[in-house]
C-alpha cells in the first residue's frame, strides 16, 4: 500500500509539471526530429512503388521547412506547438497524389482563446507564397485545452481519433 501512494503521489507531481504551462513559458521552439523521422517512415510505408519518393519527399521537406522557419521567426510567443495531423500522419499518403491529398498541420496557440486576427495572420504571413504549386498545406488552430482534451471526448462526436505527430515543440 505504501508504494502505491508514493507511485500515485509521483505521478501527480509528474502530470502537474507536464500539464503546468508556465514551465514551458520560456522555452523556444525547436523542431522535433524523432517527429520528422516518424512522419518519414509513414509516408515512405505508403509509397512502396513510387520510384520517385526520395524527391517528392525532399520538395515536402522544403515546404514544411519553409513553413516552421517562418512559425518560429514570426510566431514564437504565439505558437506553443506544431503537430502533423490527419491521413497523412495515420496511414500516410502517396505523395504522387499531391496536391489533391490533405497535408495538415495542427498549431497549438499559447492562448486560451483564439483570435480571428491571429487565424488571418497565420494564412497570410505563414501559409501563402511557400514555393511549390503542387503541395498545399492546410492548418488547424488550437488551444493548449482543446489540444489535451481527451481522446474519448472526441470520440463522443463520432470523430475518429487521429494519430498527431509533432514536428515543433517546446524544448
Amino acid at each position: 500500500m505504501g508504494d502505491y501512494l508514493r507511485l500515485s503521489a509521483a505521478r501527480t507531481l509528474t502530470t502537474t509539471v507536464e500539464e503546468d504551462p508556465n514551465r514551458r513559458r520560456g522555452q523556444q521552439l525547436r523542431q522535433n526530429m524523432e517527429g520528422f523521422t516518424l512522419l518519414r517512415r509513414r509516408l515512405r510505408e505508403a509509397n512502396g512503388g513510387n520510384r520517385e519518393f526520395e524527391k517528392q519527399y525532399s520538395r515536402l521537406q522544403e515546404v514544411l521547412q519553409i513553413v516552421l522557419l517562418r512559425l518560429s521567426n514570426g510566431f514564437s510567443d504565439q505558437v506553443d506547438q506544431v503537430v502533423a495531423i490527419g491521413e497523412w500522419t495515420d496511414e500516410g499518403i502517396d505523395l504522387r497524389n499531391l496536391p489533391f491529398d490533405d497535408i495538415i498541420l495542427g498549431i497549438v496557440s499559447r492562448s486560451a482563446r483564439l483570435s480571428y486576427d491571429l487565424h488571418r495572420r497565420l494564412a497570410q504571413d505563414v501559409f501563402t507564397d511557400l514555393r511549390d504549386d503542387d503541395i498545399v498545406i492546410q492548418f488547424h488552430l488550437e488551444t493548449q485545452a482543446e489540444r489535451r482534451r481527451p481522446a474519448s471526448l472526441v470520440n463522443v462526436t463520432n470523430q475518429q481519433e487521429r494519430t498527431s505527430i509533432v514536428l515543433l515543440d517546446r524544448a
